[in-house]
């Protein structure tokens, strides 16, 4: 018996075509799934990413609440500090202008009375506008509104120190630059 070897070739050939193919479906399902592996890996990472980021976020909201809600209170008391002079020189100048009313009635010299009540009238008008300033910061310094922004752009004071004496000069350095340029 003779045997065909072009017909087992050809057998032969149909099987390795055939194993080639069952090979080359089974690299593609393992590609295809190393694949989906590495896009869950960087989902996972985007998402791990982005909530590390809200939650920073939120900490760094809180915190420049904090500074803003305390340099609020701090002008807050300052300002009530600024109201308990003010009250203390009026009841000063009403002393005095009751002295030197009464100065006038017994013809005692005057004259340094009016300059004590004088100064006292500039005191007074200093202290109101060192008042007019702190309620003018007062309302400088950013909220933040409901979708959790800030409601100016600008935050005011990120170097100004908030102590009393830098405070003052600063008033007085405004109030001094305006009453030279009317």
């Amino acid at each position: 018996m003779s045997v065909d070897w072009s017909i087992i070739i050809n057998v032969v050939l149909g099987l390795a075509i055939i194993i080639q193919g069952i090979s080359k479906i089974l690299s593609d399902a393992k590609i295809k799934e190393a694949k989906d592996e590495i896009i869950k890996t960087k989902e996972a990472q985007i998402t791990y990413f982005k909530e590390l980021l809200q939650a920073e976020k939120e900490k760094n909201d809180v915190v420049v609440t904090e500074m803003f809600k305390k340099r609020t209170e701090n002008l807050k008391i300052i300002l009530a500090e600024k109201e308990e002079e003010i009250r203390t020189i009026n009841s000063n100048l009403s002393d005095k202008t009751i002295e030197l009313e009464r100065a006038r009635k017994k013809a005692i010299n005057p004259a340094a009375l009016e300059a004590e009540l004088l100064k006292i009238r500039l005191d007074k008008e200093q202290l109101e506008n060192d008042k007019l300033m702190l309620l003018s910061f007062i309302s400088e310094v950013p909220m933040i509104n409901e979708s959790g922004n800030y409601s100016k752009d600008d935050l005011p004071g990120s170097s100004f120190s908030f102590s009393y004496d830098s405070y003052l000069k600063f008033i007085r350095n405004q109030l001094a630059g305006k009453s030279e340029n009317p």
